[in-house]
């Protein structure tokens, strides 16, 4: 699983700068695609970027999910009541 995380991880970090490459390059982006190509390209990055940022975040809150506070206590939170 850890390496499928690598994978994961240099596939959102390569889509994250071409997309943010694309935005800024938005010339050289119609130029070679097409100013309709240039707005499918930077929505399939786009969307590769939440796949797999959401994938990575899915795996990381299995590995350590949250301690969930007793209830009852009295305490809201991290705040103790006097």
């Amino acid at each position: 699983m850890e390496s499928l995380v690598r994978i994961l991880n240099r596939v959102f970090w390569v889509a994250a700068a071409l997309f943010v490459a694309s935005l800024f390059l938005t010339d050289i982006t119609a130029g070679l695609f097409g100013e309709s190509g240039a707005q499918v390209v930077k929505a399939v990055l786009l969307v590769v970027v939440v796949i797999c940022s959401g994938l990575i975040a899915w795996h990381e809150f299995r590995l350590n999910p949250w301690q969930i506070p007793n209830a009852g206590n009295g305490q809201v939170g991290n705040c103790s009541t006097p």
